[in-house]
């Protein structure tokens, strides 16, 4: 009956709330991929062959391979966007399909590639339902504390100008940076960005990736440039046709042999002067 529902609705939103200030008194969480795979099974198809991983928390991992390789696949199965064929995906040690859309909502938010551009939203009215996992049961989130939360997250990626403009009035890059504000506003202990850099000019694709690193959290991001990967990421996991060619340190994983056989390119490692810095270059065979 109605009281019934009422009384279940209540006890989920106190468990929740429980959930969600341990989670913050941890500050980052790591991450543990344990044979997790996907496959399509109408199609018999699969996606993503059985890959284990351990990533601390608060570190950058930059999944890196060709097209069709599995990286989307990869982070949608991360975000609880698919369930997974095998494995297992645990945060905090608790498998995330243990855990309430909510609970998941407050560890984990997302920026995608395809975001919707018709929104009849301004900037602000956006990055604010960054803030709705932690709104209280039949209440929005207008507290004093989440409008400065939201307005750190429209400062930190120098949104002011457009907070009062429509989304579907600003060009890709400055949606592109929409969307990370809002997933800042959503306080997440796990970020997991596909492409962030896309769309983006030099300038801010650097900004981006700075304020990545600058983050207190758990960074899991697609990227296609492999030198803005080794440069910016803690570990490289490398996929090629769905599969694992390895997970470690950029230095590692990222090395000629490895390249080469993940984009059927002659890679090199270059030095390049005055600056002395290293340089993955590219070539046909």
């Amino acid at each position: 009956d109605l009281d019934l529902s009422l009384r279940r609705q209540r006890q989920m939103c106190i468990r929740d709330s429980t959930y969600t200030k341990v989670k913050k008194m941890q500050k980052g969480l790591g991450i543990t991929v344990q044979d997790l795979s996907w496959s399509i099974k109408q199609k018999n198809q699969q996606i993503l062959y059985p890959l284990s991983f351990k990533l601390k928390p608060r570190k950058i991992l930059g999944v890196v391979g060709p097209n069709g390789a599995g990286k989307s696949t990869l982070l949608r199965l991360l975000y609880r966007f698919y369930r997974p064929t095998t494995g297992k995906i645990k945060i905090n040690g608790i498998d995330i399909w243990q855990l309430t859309s909510r609970q998941v909502a407050c560890s984990i938010a997302t920026v995608l590639q395809e975001n919707s551009s018709d929104f009849s939203l301004t900037v602000r009215e956006i990055v604010t339902l960054g803030r709705t996992p932690y709104s209280k049961w039949l209440t929005n989130s207008n507290s004093e504390s989440d409008k400065k939360i939201v307005q750190s997250s429209i400062d930190r990626l120098s949104l002011t100008k457009f907070e009062n403009r429509h989304l579907n009035t600003l060009s890709g890059g400055e949606r592109q940076r929409v969307m990370v504000a809002r997933a800042l506003a959503q306080e997440p202990d796990i970020l997991i960005l596909d492409e962030p850099t896309n769309h983006l000019d030099i300038r801010q694709q650097l900004e981006i990736l700075n304020l990545l690193k600058d983050l207190s959290i758990t960074v899991i991001t697609s990227l296609h440039d492999l030198n803005m990967a080794r440069s910016n990421c803690d570990e490289i996991l490398l996929l090629k046709d769905g599969c694992s060619l390895g997970f470690g340190k950029p230095n590692l994983i990222l090395s000629e042999s490895n390249i080469s056989e993940a984009f059927r390119v002659k890679a090199c490692h270059e030095l390049l002067t005055p600056s002395n810095s290293k340089q993955i270059t590219f070539h046909l065979h």
